[in-house]
């Protein structure tokens, strides 16, 4: 009788130790909100470094990269053309020495 006594008591004692000790404020609450403040401060400078120094940083990197795709895209198409260009010279050049050789031959004659 006195055993079973015992159970329950401790039983009880132990059912109710967490409601208990939730409802005193411990050394652990008051640690895990100094560790959240911590984090969030911490979250809030990373946040503000970001906003301020790295994102500006950032876009002006991808402002720069597109300029300069632009450029490249624009200097792609000039070489095109001084390609066309150059091919269009060699054939003229080649026609005009046929009809030199043609009249040569024609003065020949």
């Amino acid at each position: 009788m006195f055993r079973t006594i015992l159970t329950l008591s401790l039983l009880s004692i132990f059912a109710y130790a967490g409601v208990w000790s939730s409802m005193a404020q411990s050394g652990f609450s008051g640690a895990y909100n100094q560790l959240n403040n911590f984090v969030s401060n911490q979250n809030k400078e990373i946040e503000d470094f970001w906003n301020n120094e790295i994102k500006p940083l950032v876009e002006e990197i991808n402002k720069e990269s597109k300029a300069k795709e632009e450029k490249l895209a624009i200097l792609r198409e000039l070489e095109k053309a001084i390609l066309l260009n150059e091919k269009e010279i060699e054939f003229l050049l080649h026609k005009e020495n046929e009809l030199l050789g043609n009249k040569a031959n024609v003065i020949g004659q």
